[in-house]
């Protein structure tokens, strides 16, 4: 795949994949809270959005030489120099092949690129939009703001989730490792990676998109930190305890225990020591 500015001979086809109908299943995952989707005949898209997709704020994503999304950037402030960047793939096929990534990944590096004064890039999504989350995170991306519970969707509550990753630390991606490298949310069972281990001890990674566990009598003490997502634990007496980012929980052995609810972005440490 690769990005590239749109060709006027390719604004048939995005306007195929911007309306196919009255609800495009990509629009479910694009900020839909809003409510701002209006289907467009192709003569008023192409009077109307025509300049906006051929200019520098918007590049295409071909895949095979076909266009199957966009990338954009805006400025949030221009005088004070912040920028964010974002990204939409409209066909259902070509969700989670890694394409976005990808095309975020070399449109990231473009504006860096393009902007020399720019320190920073953000982008901005919502926590029930996973995939685009564990995107940011796998390029090196950091939370850097989440205000909960603001986004009302089908009768729940989403968080606004900001990212952001500095030039100096895009530039110099080698030089560091991170807990998200290689993170893929959305996965049909959870992921679990051992980080280290010796003798006694072993430290996890896992991943977790929705799944559930069943009742575990574990021979080793368990101290769990949950750096992303939400879960609740439920315990063989009756007791549940709900976890959200940022908390721990030690679960010593033979306490009788299972994941009874995981978000779909979820990301556990876990440190196991046999007794």
């Amino acid at each position: 795949m690769k990005i590239a500015p749109i060709r006027d001979q390719d604004l048939k086809r995005l306007y195929t994949l911007l309306y196919p109908g009255e609800r495009p299943d990509w629009k479910e995952w694009d900020g839909p809270y809003f409510d701002d989707y209006h289907f467009k005949t192709k003569e008023e898209f192409l009077e109307e959005d025509r300049k906006y997709y051929v200019s520098d704020a918007v590049q295409g994503i071909y895949d095979e030489e076909e266009i199957v999304g966009v990338v954009t950037r805006h400025f949030e402030d221009e005088k004070t120099r912040w920028m964010e960047v974002g990204i939409v793939i409209f066909e259902t096929r070509q969700w989670n092949r890694g394409i976005g990534k990808e095309a975020l990944r070399q449109w990231i590096t473009d504006t860096f690129h393009q902007f020399p004064e720019l320190m920073h890039l953000g982008l901005t999504t919502w926590s029930g939009n996973y995939r685009m989350m564990g995107a940011a995170l796998s390029l090196g991306m950091k939370e850097e703001g989440r205000i909960r519970k603001v986004r009302y969707h089908k009768n729940t509550y989403y968080d606004s989730v900001k990212y952001g990753v500095l030039r100096e630390e895009w530039e110099e991606p080698q030089k560091r490792k991170t807990i998200y490298d290689g993170i893929r949310f959305g996965a049909t069972e959870e992921d679990i990676e051992v980080l280290w281990e010796k003798e006694d001890l072993m430290v996890e990674r896992i991943v977790s998109s929705g799944q559930t566990t069943d009742w575990q009598d574990n021979v080793e003490d368990e101290y769990c930190i949950l750096l992303q997502g939400e879960a609740t634990i439920a315990y063989e007496d009756g007791r549940k305890l709900q976890l959200f980012a940022g908390d721990t929980q030690l679960i010593p052995a033979h306490t009788v225990h299972r994941v009874a609810k995981t978000s779909e972005y979820c990301l556990w440490i876990c440190v196991k020591h046999k007794s």
